[in-house]
């Protein structure tokens, strides 16, 4: 039988984060800014190594060479992200 706990009791033993209460404006503005930075940071390279491929015309125009070493980066994480595709959708239907 499942022991039933105050709301307080529960508010001591979860993770207490002052984000989402009432108030707090500076704290989000900041919290907000630095999160965006950093996906700034996981999609760029994403988009540097996509762009030549995506608009090759545009590249050569902008002095983008595409390496063999962009190619294998591309084919690299194509594969890798449809195996965690395949992968989450499998763990999900199974």
């Amino acid at each position: 039988m499942k022991k039933n706990i105050s709301r307080e009791e529960a508010k001591k033993s979860l993770v207490y984060d002052p984000y989402f209460e009432k108030g707090h404006y500076g704290s989000k503005i900041f919290q907000t800014i630095i999160a965006l930075l950093g996906w700034c940071g996981v999609i760029i390279p994403f988009l540097w190594i996509i762009f030549p491929f995506v608009f090759p015309n545009r590249a050569r125009f902008d002095h983008i060479i595409i390496y063999r070493e962009k190619n294998l980066h591309f084919y690299f994480f194509s594969f890798f992200f449809l195996y965690l595709l395949f992968s989450y959708l499998f763990c999900i239907l199974s």
